[in-house]
């Protein structure tokens, strides 16, 4: 199911032996928003120039990495060069795809405790957000 809190809350009370599984779809596009809205924030800033290539060129900053080609990875480079705020959003962005690409319980138990340390470490508020829902879904009330 998607993440909502009240349709969580709502499946617990009718089936209440049930478990309730977050989609991955639904979890990886919290930190896509959360990419996206400091991109957009940070676009503000630019001069029109700028502001345009960063706005034609917004999903190398929401491919993976590793998937990206040599000219991309060159393009990122430059991108996250002009925001210190979006070289760590990117991190983050990256670092919890990697949570979500975990081979196993404890693999991703340690990466997801490495990715909120480094949510609480650099204090981006949409990825503090992404950081108290993700909690919510890892402990359950």
């Amino acid at each position: 199911m998607d993440m909502s809190n009240q349709f969580r809350s709502i499946m617990t009370n009718c089936f209440p032996n049930a478990k309730i599984i977050a989609d991955k779809f639904h979890v990886l596009r919290l930190a896509n928003w959360a990419m996206e809205h400091i991109r957009k924030q940070e676009q503000r800033r630019f001069t029109d120039t700028r502001r345009r290539y960063f706005k034609k060129s917004r999903f190398i900053l929401l491919k993976r990495r590793h998937k990206l080609k040599r000219n991309e990875k060159i393009q990122l480079s430059q991108m996250l060069s002009v925001s210190a705020l979006l070289k760590k959003a990117y991190i983050l962005k990256e670092l919890f795809y990697m949570v979500m690409d975990s081979k196993n319980e404890k693999q991703f138990y340690k990466r997801i405790y490495k990715w909120l340390f480094l949510v609480e470490k650099y204090g981006i508020d949409r990825f503090l957000a992404m950081a108290k829902t993700v909690r919510q879904w890892l402990h359950p009330i």
